[in-house]
């Protein structure tokens, strides 16, 4: 991988909430530099602001070329990501959550059974650590895992 390829590549995202009256909203905000100067310093960069599905604010990540990272605020430290693995079939059990199909359709279309959609969904929401669907499309469509 060229270094070229390596900065087209690289972001830098942090969560945090905004604070509506008594309601948080919360915002996944992603910098991606498109343009650097000759001192390597950013010049044109891509702002990408989104709901994010994580509970507390402060989370930032990184990437630079195929490495991902997260900052460790105990530590002060950044430490590689694992990114969840995901089976074929809690991609599309997402990808057709997205396009509004039930659990009796997705079955339907996957050929399982409707009890074995919401196992899978239960599986996903823990590999997540979500609580429902609305969160792992977030989740999923920030970290872009399908």
């Amino acid at each position: 991988m060229s270094k070229k390829d390596c900065e087209k590549d690289s972001y830098i995202s942090y969560d945090f909430r905004i604070k509506n009256r008594d309601i948080y909203l919360p915002v996944h905000h992603t910098l991606i530099p498109l343009v650097k100067n000759k001192r390597q310093e950013i010049a044109w960069a891509l702002c990408k602001v989104s709901l994010t599905e994580q509970r507390c604010p402060g989370i930032i990540m990184a990437k630079i070329g195929e490495k991902e990272i997260t900052w460790n605020r105990k530590t002060r430290c950044w430490e590689e990501f694992q990114r969840p693995q995901l089976s074929e079939k809690e991609k599309e059990i997402v990808r057709l959550s997205i396009q509004g199909f039930t659990e009796k359709e997705m079955s339907d279309k996957l050929l399982l059974s409707e009890s074995a959609i919401k196992k899978r969904k239960k599986i996903l929401f823990q590999k997540l650590r979500v609580k429902n669907m609305s969160e792992a499309i977030i989740y999923c469509t920030n970290k872009r895992l399908f």
